[in-house]
């Protein structure tokens, strides 16, 4: 059925009151089961674009809950808090950050939240607080470390809970990890790989003196990206790879309904890279990898000062500006998206016009001190080698249409 717009004026609104009129009238003409068919099977493809992100955050008594116990009063307001809704920066929680970018995202249909029985209902407080219905909070029953189910099981929960049927890819993510600006889950859920059918591993270059040992790393074919190897937490000499995964993962229906097999094999705690790491190497799943540089702030098993510094590094980071090199400081601005809906600077309006922004889709530059100038690209959107520079008069595919600042 036609949508009238919102903003018509006079004569235009006549024109399309008939036309609406008409197109009512013909919708409801006999026979409808042809056009009853046609919607059933729109609704169906529609639904099968879209994505389920779940987000876990069910570990319970970690190391920097304790710590923050055992600190006294200085920390005594953060006690008891879970590790995803510990405040970092400007009043936003750990897992705001991650709200933020999910809730922008058109494509992502449904999310769900899984966590302990300790922590269910601080999670559920904030879910509806944020719109999100309680019915999307999953309990895994679950009290003290020692009786976790393992991320594996606990995605498995929230897809049993959706009434997932192998027909959606599906966004899974750590709610008690950050990211840094470079971080764009609108362009990773559609990525060329996924797009084209394979499942998608974010990967990181480990830090020097990060051990390989605490994460798991892929090893990625440097042509096609595809991951040809995942050691799940590697030791000694297991791989040569630095490149490691955070829980971040984009799955396809084709990975995601290995999971329930997975789970029958595995007795204990199945993590979510044990997951990845049966199903790409023995099952031969289709998975590839974006390198992000710095991408993800882990918290994992961190302690007390590990979310200090966390803390200060935030603040800097979402501050407009804040002192760096030199005392000069760090600037980040951001150009949003502007849509104008009556007027034009060069016509007969004498400039004025009326528009608004799009909060979502913007240019960003930074600009920090250095000796020299050094114009840095985004490792994303902004490519840096091409065919040829400039293109013929047919145009030329490889020559950058549009530009995304970084």
């Amino acid at each position: 059925m036609p949508r009238l717009p919102t903003l018509v004026s006079g004569r235009s609104w006549h024109c399309l009151k008939k036309y609406y009129c008409a197109a009512l009238r013909s919708a409801t003409t006999p026979p409808q089961s042809h056009r009853l068919s046609q919607l059933s099977s729109q609704l169906t493809d529609s639904k099968k674009t879209m994505t389920i992100c779940v987000v876990l955050v069910a570990s319970v008594d970690s190391q920097l809950e304790q710590e923050i116990l055992d600190a006294g009063s200085e920390y005594q307001h953060l006690a008891g808090l879970p590790k995803a809704l510990l405040p970092v920066s400007g009043g936003k929680r750990v897992l705001d950050y991650w709200w933020t970018a999910i809730e922008s995202q058109r494509q992502i249909s449904d999310v769900y939240l899984v966590t302990n029985a300790k922590s269910f209902k601080h999670f559920e407080r904030w879910a509806t607080a944020r719109g999100l219905p309680s019915q999307n909070v999953v309990n895994d029953g679950t009290t003290t470390r020692a009786s976790s189910l393992g991320a594996a099981r606990d995605l498995l929960l929230a897809l049993n809970r959706c009434g997932y049927n192998n027909d959606r890819d599906v966004v899974v993510v750590a709610g008690d990890s950050l990211f840094h600006r470079e971080f764009d889950l609108a362009a990773l859920v559609a990525d060329q790989h996924v797009r084209a059918g394979s499942s998608l591993a974010v990967s990181y270059r480990l830090a020097q003196g990060e051990l390989a040992s605490s994460r798991g790393v892929v090893e990625v074919d440097e042509r096609t990206r595809r991951v040809t190897r995942f050691v799940e937490k590697p030791i000694n000499d297991e791989t040569v790879s630095r490149q490691a995964c955070p829980l971040f993962y984009v799955l396809k229906p084709a990975v995601a309904s290995l999971l329930p097999e997975f789970v029958d094999r595995n007795e204990g705690k199945p993590s979510l890279g044990s997951f990845m790491e049966w199903a790409i190497n023995d099952k031969r799943s289709n998975v590839s990898s974006v390198r992000l540089p710095g991408c993800f702030r882990l918290i994992g098993d961190a302690g007390l000062q590990d979310y200090l510094d966390m803390i200060e590094h935030f603040e800097r980071m979402d501050s407009p500006t804040y002192s760096g090199a030199l005392g000069r400081g760090r600037l980040t601005t951001r150009a949003y998206a502007r849509v104008g809906l009556f007027g034009n600077p060069s016509d007969g309006y004498g400039g004025k016009t009326i528009a608004l922004t799009i909060a979502n889709f913007w240019a960003e530059a930074t600009i920090a001190p250095s000796e020299r100038l050094c114009l840095v690209p985004h490792p994303l959107f902004d490519p840096c080698a091409f065919r040829v520079l400039f293109p013929s008069s047919g145009g030329s595919r490889d020559f950058p249409r549009r530009w995304r600042g970084g």
